[in-house]
């Protein structure tokens, strides 16, 4: 084929293609998982129905990342559904003080980010494992700062800082698609 790019049964997806494909779910998960969890730490009542929609969110970043990253929908799938638990927990730690709690839940986010990136470039081997760790990292702590910020009723703190975020996964979802292994690139089915 003429025109560069992934395979998803009989469509040819270019990176651009990909990286659209990408950005949407992903900005939007930055911003339900603050809303997500501002609504823990305020007690509001669309708590629930806010970590349901977080699912679903989480269900279409999964869908998105099979496109690019074919056969890791499943593992992705897990490992992106905890570290939104993840969060939960350091919110929670965070309303009860709990410093050694906080501490787990980040290095939770942590493994979850090393964990990530080795699935990632498992199914692509141009993907660089420490950027693609870095920016799952990045993202972590933009979120668990908002959290901080939130709890201190930092506000304009935790708003810019979900600007950051927003912005983040805009980055996160050029460096995926940049990366899409050759198996996936030029048509030719992985």
């Amino acid at each position: 084929m003429d025109n560069p790019g992934s395979t998803i049964g009989m469509v040819n997806m270019g990176q651009t293609d990909l990286r659209l494909l990408f950005d949407a779910p992903l900005r939007e998960h930055a911003t339900l998982s603050v809303d997500a969890l501002k609504a823990t730490l305020l007690h509001t009542p669309d708590a629930e129905a806010l970590r349901d929609a977080l699912d679903e969110n989480s269900t279409a970043v999964a869908e998105a990342i099979e496109a690019g990253y074919p056969g890791t929908h499943d593992d992705f799938l897990e490992l992106w559904r905890a570290h939104t638990g993840y969060y939960k927990q350091y919110a929670d730690a965070t309303l009860q003080a709990d410093e050694s709690t906080k501490e787990a839940a980040k290095d939770k986010l942590d493994n979850f980010a090393e964990e990530t990136a080795s699935l990632l470039a498992d199914a692509s081997p141009i993907l660089d494992t420490d950027d693609i760790q870095e920016a799952l990292s990045t993202h972590a702590d933009c979120i668990t700062t908002i959290i901080d910020d939130l709890a201190d009723e930092e506000f304009d703190d935790a708003f810019a800082a979900l600007h950051e975020a927003y912005e983040h996964m805009g980055t996160v979802a050029d460096l995926l698609s940049r990366h899409v292994s050759a198996k996936q690139v030029g048509g030719v089915r992985a």
